[in-house]
């Protein structure tokens, strides 16, 4: 291979591999060409659903943001509300079927480590609300046996309004309920400090009480002694 070609196919490669982080397919080369022509097929429909779903975003004003960190998630913004979406492969479970070499293994009644299931790709496709728990709302649309997915872009939109309006809804809800539970618990510590101040006021009114008495106790006893000592005054003892 001349050294054009090569540089001509790890270029093709790099792209590739740009196209598939983008739409979070596998990078993973195909052991044969008709596999590689199926993967391209599979890469295109996907691409065209995902750019005429961007396209019909923006022409309605809503805002898609790609973000890579801490991991990557494709949201969108509708009505002030950030909700994250996804556009999936649909894979179909079929009975493993096994093969030579898992047929010659060693141990024949074993199953360890083989597969009880083979998921294999179906080319259908399914747009997916993800990281959204919302009672009564659809989260996922996707290819039927007549309609295809392209031809719902608009009722996912529709889909992602009525999200967005649920997740505010939602989200005022919870808010309010902040709101009251903070109202609640500052009752509760207004409460708590007067009465503690309350009980404060009355152990000093009851130690002033009790100084009081005291003081009460401590004069009487000095005025008795002194009506004692007038008395033996004015009534000397006689011999």
């Amino acid at each position: 291979m001349s050294q054009s070609r090569r540089t001509s196919s790890t270029r093709w490669w790099r792209e590739r591999k740009k196209v598939c982080v983008a739409l979070s397919l596998t990078t993973e080369p195909w052991r044969s060409r008709g596999r590689q022509i199926v993967w391209m097929f599979r890469l295109v429909g996907k691409a065209r659903i995902m750019n005429a779903l961007l396209k019909a975003l923006e022409a309605r004003g809503f805002s898609v943001t790609v973000k890579h960190e801490p991991k990557r998630a494709t949201t969108v913004s509708v009505l002030d509300e950030t909700l994250e979406f996804g556009l999936e492969e649909i894979v179909a479970r079929k009975e493993h079927v096994l093969s030579p070499a898992e047929k010659k293994k060693k141990y024949p009644w074993s199953t360890y480590g083989i597969p009880q299931y083979d998921f294999v790709p179906t080319g259908r496709f399914s747009l997916k609300l993800k990281n959204l728990w919302l009672r009564g709302v659809r989260m996922t649309w996707s290819d039927g046996k007549i309609q295809r997915l392209e031809d719902r872009l608009n009722a996912f939109i529709i889909g992602l309004i009525n999200a967005a309006l649920q997740k505010r809804a939602n989200r005022l809800e919870r808010e309010q309920r902040e709101r009251e539970w903070e109202a609640e618990r500052r009752r509760l510590e207004e409460k708590t400090r007067l009465i503690r101040e309350e009980k404060e006021r009355l152990a000093i009114l009851e130690k002033e009480a009790e100084n009081w008495r005291k003081s009460q106790t401590l004069r009487a006893y000095i005025d008795a002694v002194r009506q004692d000592a007038i008395l033996v005054v004015s009534c000397p003892i006689r011999r």
